[in-house]
C-alpha cells in the first residue's frame, strides 16, 4: 500500500462510496466521528463476479467504542487481508494505522495535525519511515477544497453542491464528475477519511450515496462511467448493485440495530 495517491488515477475503482453523514453543524469537520443519527454500520458484504460465473465475496467488519469506530477489517474469501485501526485523543480522531496481516505485511501509519478543528495536514509513515505529506485546504465556506500530496507531487481540487462533492480534478491528469441520491451514506467519518487516503476519491465525504461516477481523462482518452442502484431501510442503504463490462456486483449493509440486509449464502 506504499505511497497510496501514486497508482494511476484514470482506473476506476470498484469500491462503493465510503461517506460520513454529516448534519449542518458538522459537515464542514473532517474529525466528527460519526454523524448518521446513531445508526451504525456492523458489516458490509460485497459479492461479485468479474465477468464470469464464477463470484467472489469481500467482508468489511466495523468494531466500535461508544460512539467512537475501533477497528475495520476486510476480509477477502474468509482470509484477513488488512485491520485498520483509529486512535482518538479527547474525542477526536488522532491516529490511523493500517496492518496487512500475510507474512511480511507493511504497517502504515498516518497522523493527522489540526488547525482547530479542521484537519490541515497528515504525515504518513510507512512501516516506521516518514514519507509523505498531505496538506488540507479549505473554501470560504469551510469545505475542504484542495488536497496536495508532497508538495504539487499530485494535486486535486474539490467541487461541493449541497453537502456533496460533485466534481474532483486532478492537476495534469483529468477530472470525476459525481451524481448521488438523497438517502444518508452510513460509513462513520473516520473509515471515509482512511478510504479517501486508499482510494484517492473524495467523495468518500460526501453527504448522500454515490449514483453514478464518470472519469473524464485530460488527454482526451476514453472515459469511463459505473452507475450504481440502491434499495434502502429507511433512509439508509442496505443493498447497492452496479454491472458493467468489467463485470457486476452487489454490497449488502449490515446494522448494530439489527437493520439492514443479510446476504445470500457464497
Amino acid at each position: 500500500m506504499k505511497r497510496l495517491f501514486v497508482y494511476s488515477l484514470a482506473v476506476a475503482t470498484l469500491l462503493l462510496a465510503s461517506a460520513c453523514n454529516k448534519d449542518d453543524n458538522n459537515q464542514n469537520n473532517a474529525s466528527d466521528n460519526n454523524s448518521s443519527g446513531g445508526k451504525k454500520l456492523s458489516k458490509v458484504t460485497w459479492i461479485y463476479d468479474e465477468g464470469g460465473a464464477q463470484t467472489f465475496s469481500e467482508e468489511t467488519i466495523f468494531t466500535w467504542d461508544g460512539a467512537n469506530l475501533k477497528r475495520v477489517e476486510l476480509w477477502d474469501e474468509g482470509e484477513r487481508d488488512y485491520y485498520v485501526d483509529f486512535t482518538y485523543n479527547n474525542g477526536r480522531l488522532d491516529e490511523i494505522t493500517y496492518q496487512e496481516t500475510g507474512k511480511g505485511g507493511e504497517t502504515d501509519v498516518f497522523r493527522l495535525t489540526y488547525n482547530g478543528d479542521r484537519i490541515t495536514g497528515v504525515a504518513c509513515y510507512y512501516d516506521g519511515v516518514h514519507e509523505d505529506d498531505y496538506v488540507l485546504s479549505y473554501n470560504s465556506e469551510g469545505l475542504l477544497s484542495s488536497f496536495d500530496i508532497n508538495s504539487g507531487y499530485f494535486v486535486f481540487y474539490l467541487t461541493w453542491t449541497n453537502g456533496n462533492i460533485t466534481r474532483r480534478d486532478v492537476v495534469s491528469e483529468g477530472y470525476n464528475l459525481y451524481l448521488y441520491d438523497n438517502k444518508r451514506n452510513p460509513y462513520p467519518q473516520p473509515y471515509a477519511l482512511f478510504m479517501a487516503f486508499l482510494d484517492e476519491d473524495f467523495y468518500y465525504l460526501s453527504a448522500n450515496n454515490l449514483e453514478t461516477k464518470r472519469w473524464i481523462p485530460e488527454n482526451g482518452g476514453n472515459s469511463s462511467t459505473r452507475s450504481y442502484t440502491y434499495t434502502y431501510d429507511g433512509d439508509y442503504p442496505s443493498m447497492c448493485s452496479y454491472s458493467s463490462a468489467g463485470g457486476s456486483g452487489r454490497y449488502y449493509f449490515q446494522y448494530t440495530d439489527g437493520g439492514g440486509l443479510t446476504p445470500p449464502a457464497h
